[in-house]
């Protein structure tokens, strides 16, 4: 009915229009019996009905039949009752009344209701268009009049009337009036302009008493809710954005003794399970807004609401933990799934969407709410967590997702379910929550308290914060070994198999990557080794190297998919340890790499799959496509990056990050398959090998040349020339550039007469014509590892012309010889006009033998190449990292040590002591 109210102005503004239609609505609600000339009417119609009855054949006597039947008016109170907003219990036995005629009685109590309504949308226009015509509400006399009357009290009446409980009529107990009047003192609200009109709407408690009649929901029916929530939100909207704009002043209005009703009935509705997803989202958002506000008389007053924060943090741990039981809902049944790992990503999306407005919450700055919010979270989130990362595993897990046929039971559901959750929570902004977190995980030492219901642990506000407070602090009183450490540190080492151990190593990652998390506090948890005990001989292992080891030194029969990502996750997880220890102690850390055990596992794991991949290429069906095989493999990990590396201009590298637990957190693939694997056999296991060879090749390179003090650990590993090579992605002259044909093996041929003219007409200007014949002369450039077709520029300059076409001899899948004609099969080869058509070429040569020369050279030039790559191929994976490791970083370190003292004597004197102390 608002929808028209901005933009036009009634012409019928006036305080006549306003006092006729004050009159109608008193008359209409059962208050106008006093006003002159509407006593008969009043007097002439049954008890509960007669007012309306009255107005309804007055104003409109075409909508109701005139000769209404007494019954109709008798049955009219359990119309209205039925009507009512209010839940049934609530109407008096009304929804129990059969009559035959109440259907009649029932299109006459919705019509009065209609007309209530519309009395008081009329109302509502004509004071809030004056409000916008006039500089103030005070000069105006329509404003005068509504303030006069205290017209907003009688809509806050007729907003909380009842059957049985008000003295107004039953025409403003259904949703409609209420609705209506609900969006009308919205729309005065927030159409007030000037302070005094906004205060005095504000003023005698009228609108916080009528933000308090519509909580609890549950005192009004499903039906009625519908219409009442979305005016009942614009309200609170309207109130909160005045709220904003000038706290001090209304805040003053809003408070009422110790509470302040809109904070409390914006929560109320925000957690009711009566809200629908809509009004929920928008009063969260208004929450937030609320506690963003910076002044601080409102501050310190929402601080000391508790009970009210209390309930809306409780909420808002209860949607995660909802959310975590569906993730275990969906995670149960078979490994390969569409329609579960589509859902499972969904359900990724909305943990990220949920621990994001956690982060909107506690950006309040309100220290009590954001204490109160990690001892909720605490007690009802991460104590739930790890429960189920002890849960009773009924059968072996090791082969769980290696074949397509495994089912996930529910234990390991459970698992998988926490580690993602915990991964999700080091988005969380708030420092204080995320160390208890990384204590609650890490430290050897927990708490007896993570066994305990709320109830068990009493009324101690504070208790679980306290808890880990000591624990984080060496103190043991009251400690017990933390089994939750011990459990994450037996997924690491593949006990439990590698589909749970994905998960795990995000977990680790994510707390290796955390800000929150300073290197100190990592090392006295035991992710990281004790660099002041790394004297001597002797080398500290930490439980997440030994585990790690653990895991890459396991013998491992088969190369599934989830056996490849648990590898890639190992390596990312040893790089990011190992820059955290450089960034620590750069000096240290070359003794580290050449003691710890992981580099030495990692060296191994890669000479491993090395002669994995050698020992596959002697296979038969595989020696024939082990080059390309490598060549797929290489292009697949260095793709061209938009960027290029700074120093050597280098444009194929591999983005680390890709690697990351990021990019793996809303990835339903962790979890659940969406499609089947491909099943083991010489080929795909070929395939792994080598992509597994470079994965642990690029992790050892990176950590070895970290021994260097001035390296720091790379974000991209760009290819080098070897694997550019190997590739392919070495810069060639591409289609359209101009070349120099001196110096090169050149042969003049030409193809069919239609093709040279497509060529030239796709070459040339739009809208030109040439004519060629098929004399017109084409050049086969041999190069040692393409071939290009060129069109000479001119007869008088023959040795230069355009390229054509580019083809490598590895793309080359065959080639025959007809008389002076030779057919080239091309594997990956777009069409080229009529040249190149769906993959083949044919030119054609001034002779048949120059035609077998170019056959033979062609042939000759393949196998020299292929001969070329399987050398660099096998100096590429017969390179050991086991011996070179100790004896590269022994004397990095000896290097170092020049290094340090020629860069303590340029440095200035301050950074001079710094170094002294870190050596």
């Amino acid at each position: 009915m608002f929808s028209d109210w901005i933009g036009r102005r009634s012409n019928d503004d006036s305080l006549d229009e306003l006092q006729t239609l004050h009159k109608e609505l008193l008359v209409s609600i059962g208050l106008g019996k006093d006003i002159p000339g509407t006593q008969h009417e009043i007097d002439t119609l049954p008890h509960d009905a007669s007012s309306s009855v009255s107005l309804v054949l007055k104003g409109n006597p075409d909508d109701v039949n005139t000769e209404c039947p007494k019954k109709s008016k008798r049955n009219l109170p359990t119309a209205l009752k039925l009507l009512s907003a209010t839940a049934a219990a609530d109407n008096g036995g009304a929804a129990g009344t059969r009559d035959d005629l109440i259907g009649a009685s029932l299109e006459l109590a919705k019509k009065m209701e209609e007309r209530t309504a519309n009395l008081v949308c009329e109302i509502g226009k004509l004071v809030a268009y004056n409000d916008q015509a006039g500089s103030t509400f005070r000069s105006d006399e329509v404003f005068e009049y509504f303030c006069e009357k205290n017209i907003i009290s009688l809509f806050v009446d007729i907003v909380r009337s009842k059957p049985l409980q008000s003295e107004l009529h039953g025409n403003t107990w259904g949703p409609l009036v209420k609705a209506e009047a609900l969006r009308t003192v919205s729309v005065l609200i927030s159409s007030a302009q000037d302070g005094p009109s906004l205060y005095y709407l504000l003023s005698n408690n009228c609108v916080t008493s009528l933000i308090m009649g519509i909580v609890p929901l549950t005192q009004w029916s499903d039906p009625a809710l519908e219409l009442m929530l979305p005016a009942y939100t614009e309200l609170l909207q309207s109130l909160v954005h005045h709220l904003v704009l000038s706290p001090s002043e209304i805040f003053t209005f809003l408070k009422v003794g110790e509470k302040l009703p809109l904070f409390s009935s914006t929560v109320e509705v925000a957690i009711s399970p009566r809200s629908d997803s809509f009004t929920k989202s928008k009063c969260l958002n208004l929450i937030v807004t609320m506690l963003r506000i910076r002044d601080s008389s409102f501050r310190s007053w929402i601080s000391h609401l508790m009970f009210d924060i209390k309930l809306l943090l409780e909420y808002a741990c209860d949607r995660i933990i909802s959310c975590y039981s569906q993730m275990v809902n969906l995670l149960v049944g078979p490994v390969v799934d569409h329609m579960r790992s589509n859902a499972i990503g969904k359900q990724l999306k909305y943990v990220k969407k949920q621990i994001e407005y956690l982060n909107q919450l506690l950006q309040s700055g309100i220290r009590s709410f954001n204490v109160l919010f990690c001892e909720i979270f605490l007690r009802n989130v991460v104590a739930t967590l790890l429960d189920n990362l002890l849960s009773n595993q009924s059968r072996s897990l090791l082969a769980v997702g290696v074949s397509d046929v495994d089912v996930i039971p529910e234990a390991e559901a459970l698992v998988q379910s926490s580690l993602v959750f915990f991964t999700h929570f080091w988005s969380i902004s708030y420092r204080p929550l995320l160390r208890m977190i990384a204590v609650a995980l890490f430290h050897q030492n927990s708490t007896t308290l993570w066994r305990k219901t709320n109830d068990e642990i009493g009324k101690e506000r504070y208790a679980m914060t306290r808890e880990l407070s000591k624990i984080a602090e060496m103190s043991e009183i009251g400690s017990i070994p933390n089994e939750y450490r011990q459990k994450i540190l037996s997924f690491l080492t593949g006990q439990t198999g590698e589909w749970v151990f994905i998960p795990a190593s995000m977990l680790i990652e994510g707390a290796l990557s955390c800000k929150a998390l300073d290197a100190q506090i990592m090392a006295s948890l035991g992710l990281l080794p004790k660099l002041d005990c790394l004297d001597g001989n002797s080398y500290p292992n930490s439980p997440l190297e030994e585990a790690l080891t653990t895991f890459l030194i396991r013998k491992r029969q088969t190369t599934a998919e989830v056996v490849t990502m648990a590898l890639k996750r190992v390596c990312i997880l040893a790089l990011r340890l190992f820059s955290i220890i450089k960034s620590t102690d750069r000096i240290k850390l070359a003794r580290l790499v050449q003691r710890s055990p992981l580099v030495e596992a990692l060296a191994s794991a890669h000479y491993h799959f090395c002669q994995s991949a050698l020992s596959a290429r002697q296979q038969t069906g595989v020696s024939d496509i082990f080059i390309d095989l490598t060549q797929l493999a290489i292009q697949s990990r260095y793709p061209k990056l938009s960027m290029q590396d700074p120093i050597a201009g280098k444009k194929y590298g591999c983005v680390l990050d890709n690697f990351g637990y990021h990019s793996l957190m809303l990835n339903p693939e962790i979890l659940v398959r969406r499609l089947q694997t491909l099943g083991s056999n010489n080929v795909e296991d070929c395939r792994i090998a080598i992509e597994m060879a470079l994965q642990f090749r690029a992790t050892c390179e990176i950590v070895m040349a970290a021994v260097d003090l001035f390296y720091s650990f790379p974000k991209i590993e760009w290819a080098n020339d070897t694997l550019l090579t190997i590739g392919d992605l070495k810069e060639k002259p591409t289609q359209g550039a101009d070349l120099d044909l001196r110096g090169r093996m050149i042969f003049q041929c030409h193809a069919a007469a239609n093709a040279l003219e497509q060529l030239e007409n796709s070459t040339s200007g739009a809208g030109s014509v040439i004519r060629t014949q098929s004399v017109t002369k084409l050049i086969m450039v041999l190069d040692p590892t393409d071939v290009f077709i060129v069109k000479p520029f001119s007869r008088l300059e023959a040795n230069r012309g355009t390229i054509i076409c580019t083809v490598s001899l590895r793309s080359i899948i065959a080639f025959a010889s007809d008389n002076e004609w030779l057919h080239i099969a091309i594997r990956n080869m777009e069409d080229i006009g009529s040249l190149v058509k769906n993959g083949n070429m044919a030119l054609h040569f001034e002779s048949v033998g120059t035609c077998l020369i170019v056959k033979q050279y062609i042939e000759r030039s393949q196998h020299k190449l292929r001969n070329e790559l399987r050398d660099l191929i096998g100096a590429l994976f017969q390179r050991s990292y086991i011996a070179e490791t100790k004896a590269n970083i022994s004397s990095n370190e000896i290097k170092n040590s020049h290094d340090i003292n020629d860069e303590m004597e340029t440095i200035p004197q301050a950074e001079n002591n710094m170094m002294q102390s870190l050596c």
